[in-house]
């Protein structure tokens, strides 16, 4: 069910817009339900919309105003037709997209104005964004253009098939040496190798980047950004693949989504290999940071669909649920409105059951997941930096704590809940105390193994009659 009328809809009721002219628009199937995906190929934009959205931004000229079009699908289709709040958000959300005109006559920050209000972020959310600042430099399109013929060539299947046989090898070289490298792991923070284990990973980022370019290139898909993201304050590169979102075939995406991971693997394979063959020095130093770098960045982050990088959006397209991490997100928040704080009302999204528990599932073992290997990250820094390890801790309690309590505490100030703020309070303050009390009164097995030399603080000297 939804809300018909909206308290704001006096703000946009008067404008006039249209779709703008020239738009991509193309028909996608998720999970066996029509999608339209609207793509404006300048600037990117890119905008999914359902059938009965559709029809509706068909009606849109700059003849009429917008509650003039909005009235009369009303009283033509009241049953499709979006009620004024999901307008509202569907023409700011086009707007942002550069998808939409305005007539020249009409204040255009109105579109925004809300939406900017909406999502205006809290300042520990904000400063936590500096941690992950995306700067763009350039577009490589050109230059994938002039190398296509390569790109063809090396995503053959035979160029595959002896790639795949090379990282074949290079995991028999690794299982034959495994003591070795795990001991060369013990310095891989040290100082003397900071620089190389930089060297290593911005290397691997680079080549990981550009096969993503190269796979949506391959396919069709125009990339148009690339450029520099701060991750965790240390340059690395990144390429936009957002334009690969607009290719129907789904299969299309999961390999541009594997395409880095394959580099990742070829470039660990390598350096495996020449790690293996060569003796200590700089050679097989550099060999083994890219080694670690590939092997431990693609096998606990990006093939691991627990973490939102290239597994996660491979798992999204193979199982055809867009936007797999908020649609868990809004279903872990539907269960625990209606069953811990015992809301009740229409259900505004239904689901089956099967994907209502799926979601859910994937909601806490991904965040578990996520939990377990933040801590391991500050763990292992923190063994060789105390304060590295610190500033990393608290960077992450930031985003991962600090940031969603201030949304959850904004949420309750607001008029729909106020009636039930102390319910919501009292229950959720309940549930709070019963998880910290598990966490903190369940014992907990905790064993280290430390090298260590006994020595007596009392000692005689004998001697033996020969």
């Amino acid at each position: 069910m939804r809300r018909t009328f909206s308290d704001h809809w006096y703000r946009i009721a008067n404008l006039r817009l249209a779709l703008r002219p020239g738009l991509s628009i193309r028909l996608h199937h998720y999970r066996g339900e029509p999608w339209y995906v609207l793509r404006e190929r300048l600037h990117n934009g890119l905008f999914r919309v359902n059938p009965a959205t559709y029809r509706f931004l068909g009606r849109l000229h700059v003849g009429a105003t917008l509650d003039e079009v909005w009235r009369a699908s009303v009283n033509d289709s009241p049953e499709d037709t979006p009620g004024q709040d999901e307008v509202f958000e569907l023409v700011t959300g086009l707007y942002r997209a550069n998808l939409v005109q305005v007539d020249g006559s009409v204040d255009e920050v109105r579109l925004i104005e809300r939406a900017e209000a909406r999502h205006r972020k809290p300042l520990a959310a904000r400063l936590s964004e500096l941690l992950f600042l995306r700067i763009p430099l350039c577009d490589p399109d050109p230059w994938l253009n002039r190398v296509r013929p390569f790109i063809d060539h090396v995503l053959s299947g035979p160029v595959l098939a002896l790639l795949l046989g090379l990282v074949l090898w290079a995991g028999i070289e690794l299982a034959l040496a495994g003591p070795r490298a795990w001991d060369q792991a013990e310095h891989l923070l040290q100082s003397d190798n900071l620089l190389l284990l930089y060297a290593a990973t911005l290397l691997t980022h680079l080549l990981h980047e550009l096969a993503h370019a190269a796979a949506s290139k391959r396919f069709g898909a125009d990339v148009r950004t690339m450029g520099v993201m701060l991750l965790m304050l240390a340059p690395m590169p990144y390429v936009d693949l957002s334009s690969s979102w607009a290719l129907r075939d789904r299969w299309q995406r999961v390999v541009i989504g594997g395409a880095g991971m394959l580099a990742d693997l070829v470039t660990g394979a390598v350096a495996t290999i020449v790690w293996a063959w060569t003796p200590p020095g700089l050679v097989n130093e550099l060999a083994y940071n890219l080694m670690f770098t590939t092997v431990v960045y693609t096998v606990v982050f990006n093939i691991n669909p627990l973490m939102r990088f290239d597994g996660y959006y491979m798992l999204s397209d193979a199982i055809g649920i867009p936007n797999l991490h908020q649609q868990a997100q809004k279903q872990f928040t539907r269960w625990w409105r209606r069953t811990v704080l015992r809301e009740t009302g229409p259900d505004d999204a239904p689901a089956s059951p099967r994907r209502r528990a799926f979601l859910g599932l994937f909601f806490l073992v991904s965040n578990v997941y996520r939990l377990s290997v933040m801590v391991g990250i500050v763990l292992f820094v923190a063994d060789q930096y105390l304060g590295i390890g610190l500033v990393v801790a608290a960077a992450m309690v930031v985003t991962n704590f600090i940031a969603p309590l201030q949304k959850w505490l904004h949420t309750l100030r607001q008029p729909l809940f106020r009636f039930q703020q102390q319910r919501l309070l009292r229950r959720s303050a309940a549930v709070l105390a019963t998880v910290l009390a598990g966490l903190m009164l369940v014992p907990v097995p905790d064993s280290q193994v430390l090298d260590g030399v006994v020595e007596a603080q009392q000692h005689s000297r004998l001697h033996t009659d020969r």
